[in-house]
Order: structure tokens, then sequence, then C-alpha cells
């Protein structure tokens, strides 16, 4: 199962499927259609939304939350199955990573990230030993 779940997450988006994604990324709660729509700073119409919701779903990268009442009809709320960093993540190979947590760390002055990123980092340690 986790290796069919890593081979969904290399799929690439199409443009209006990540434009939807970033949509319900930034949004932090479930959504409509509609409520996509009017959220987006793009001319998407609801046909195109629909489209990409129903492919997202389709490559389960999204998930019916709940059926929710939008004035006197029954609409769909959707979320996310498939987290931005967890996306982003899956076209970074090692070396990659690597570099970025190398610049991140010299490219930085605040402080409490650092910090929070040593944690984390400390966290892992113990948990794989």
């Amino acid at each position: 199962m986790l290796e069919l779940y890593w081979v969904i997450i290399m799929i690439q988006l199409t443009k209006k499927e990540r434009s939807v994604m970033d949509i319900l990324w930034d949004s932090h709660i479930e959504m409509s259609a509609s409520e996509i729509r009017e959220t987006s700073n793009e001319e998407l119409s609801i046909y195109t939304i629909q489209q990409a919701l129903r492919h997202l779903l389709e490559i389960r990268f999204i998930e019916v939350y709940d059926i929710a009442f939008n004035n006197k009809s029954l609409t769909r709320k959707y979320k996310p199955l498939v987290s931005q960093a967890e996306y982003v993540d899956s076209f970074i190979n090692n070396d990659t990573r690597l570099q970025l947590a190398s610049n991140f760390v010299n490219n930085t002055d605040d402080l409490e990230e650092l910090e929070k990123l040593q944690k984390l980092i400390e966290k892992k340690l113990r948990a794989l030993k």
C-alpha cells in the first residue's frame, strides 16, 4: 500500500489541478467546488473546477469529507489527502534535500527556526536508534 501511495504522489498535476490543490492546502478547511471558485484568483469556471476535482478524487489527492447544504441543494466538501509538503517532496531527490537543508541553515539568521529544525533532527535521530 505504501508503494502505491508514493507512485500516486509522483503524478504531476496540471496547472488547473494545482490551482485547486493550492486553494485547498491554503484554506485548512474543507471546501466545496463553489467555495473554491469564490476563493480562486484565477477565472476558473465551475465546470473546470469540478473536472479538476473529479480527477483529483480519482488519483486520491483529495477525498469527499462531507456533504452539506449550500442554499437549498446538497454539495460535497473536499479535503486534501496529500499535503503540499508531500507533493513537493516527491519531486526532490536525496541530494537535493541535503542541498536545500544546507542552504537553509547557512542562509537563515532566525534562531527560533534553527532551534525547531534542530529539535526535528534530534527527534528523528532518536526514532532511528
